[in-house]
């Protein structure tokens, strides 16, 4: 491997952690998704990762409206539904400077 994937790799695994903390600090009582899942989501939005932390904060903003009523699959998908929409809210401005 070259030393820019390793880096990447490791880069991807420290933002997984870091994720993985900040789950735990704004939806403690929440359904933690596993190790793999917050590796998934710092991967693809690696060159962004704030979107993903923008995601979770609506995560837990849903998980409290819904008084802590969603299981593990649903606070997953909407996370992960909250981040590509983030992803492509944040996106379209520059592509319209682009056009």
């Amino acid at each position: 491997m070259t030393s820019e994937i390793i880096h990447r790799l490791q880069e991807s695994e420290t933002n997984a952690e870091t994720l993985a903390n900040y789950w735990e600090r704004v939806m403690p009582k929440a359904a933690k998704p596993d190790t793999a899942q917050f590796l998934l989501w710092a991967r693809l939005h690696r060159t962004n990762v704030a979107v993903m932390f923008d995601a979770i904060d609506q995560t837990a903003r849903k998980f409290a409206a819904t008084g802590g009523k969603m299981d593990l699959d649903y606070v997953t998908r909407y996370a992960s539904k909250a981040a590509n929409t983030l992803q492509m809210q944040r996106r379209r401005p520059a592509e319209t400077k682009a056009a």
